[in-house]
């Protein structure tokens, strides 16, 4: 006598079956492959940079990063969020990155042709992205069930470990996350003091993938103390450019770097100073995807580290 079991029942079970499989790294290294597991993530977010202002403003290191990878550059798109968390919170729990989906933008910053990361959901399991993980609270949480080392190193205050409202980057998302007020938009060397912590963590040498976050606070406001404008957030921008070389100096010798903003700021568009409220010098952001090789971007930089114009 055959047992006789619904379709729509074997579907779920089979759903069931492959969720409880996804607790063993041998099977999820099997399902979602073993290439995509050396792979190293780097995102990094300049907190409220305006896309004019990347643009416009003096980066000739960023510029030689972009030469080195064969980069399009920065690509105009629209956040999630009008200040850092929603728009941080977007990306890391459900993987939508900002994005502008009309024809003309090439992927991955248009969604419809590419999905870089993407969240299983509780509507839609499929994995339809360049980077799948597996069934997990979010996507931090999906890598490092595929054996990344997973890093956060906050900035500006939302991501403040130590406050109830902001410490869930730590208990929630990331298995090892860094913060303190030498990283906050009031410190005026911030950005130096979390290339000395990232150096500390020695992922230059680490054998695992790895999953980094870094949000850059210094083009937040008080922008240094350059002052309220976009020559002030400029100034800051460049300030981050400088130091870029050590950065990477610390970083492994390959991996896809994110680096873009959050949202943006207005400094004084129809009467409207600062962010948290809808504008479209908020909602337009730069985003630029990196393949960062070591050795190219040392040929770049040139004899004695200088960055070839």
């Amino acid at each position: 006598m055959k047992l006789y079991v619904p379709f729509a029942q074997r579907v779920r079970l089979l759903s069931r079956l492959d969720l409880f499989l996804e607790r063993f790294p041998g099977y999820i290294r099997a399902k979602y492959g073993t290439d995509l597991s050396r792979e190293s993530i780097v995102v990094v977010t300049i907190d409220s940079l305006r896309f004019d202002v990347a643009q416009q403003a003096e980066t000739p290191h960023i510029r030689a990063l972009f030469r080195a990878s064969a980069s399009d550059g920065w690509i105009k798109v629209g956040s999630h969020g009008t200040y850092t968390l929603p728009s941080h919170i977007s990306m890391f729990h459900a993987g939508i990155f900002p994005c502008d989906n009309r024809p003309d933008v090439p992927p991955p910053y248009n969604r419809e042709k590419e999905k870089l990361f993407k969240a299983q959901l509780a509507w839609e399991r499929t994995t339809g992205a360049r980077f799948p993980t597996p069934a997990a609270p979010n996507i931090v949480r999906g890598f490092e069930r595929m054996g990344y080392r997973t890093l956060g190193v906050g900035g500006v205050h939302w991501f403040n470990d130590r406050f109830i409202t902001s410490d869930l980057w730590k208990t929630q998302y990331f298995r090892e996350f860094h913060w303190k007020e030498d990283f906050s938009e009031n410190c005026s060397i911030a950005f130096e003091n979390q290339i000395g912590l990232i150096r500390k963590l020695r992922l230059d040498q680490e054998k695992r993938p790895v999953f980094l976050f870094l949000n850059v606070s210094s083009t937040h406001t008080p922008y240094m103390g350059f002052g309220r404008s976009l020559d002030g957030q400029k100034k800051a921008l460049e300030y981050v450019d400088s130091h870029l070389p050590e950065l990477l100096d610390v970083l492994p010798d390959r991996f896809l770097m994110l680096l873009l903003s959050d949202h943006g700021e207005c400094f004084g568009e129809d009467g409207l100073w600062g962010h948290s409220f809808y504008h479209p010098s908020i909602m337009e952001v730069p985003f630029a995807c990196i393949a960062y090789q070591r050795d190219r971007w040392l040929s770049e930089r040139g004899q004695g580290g200088q960055v070839r114009v």
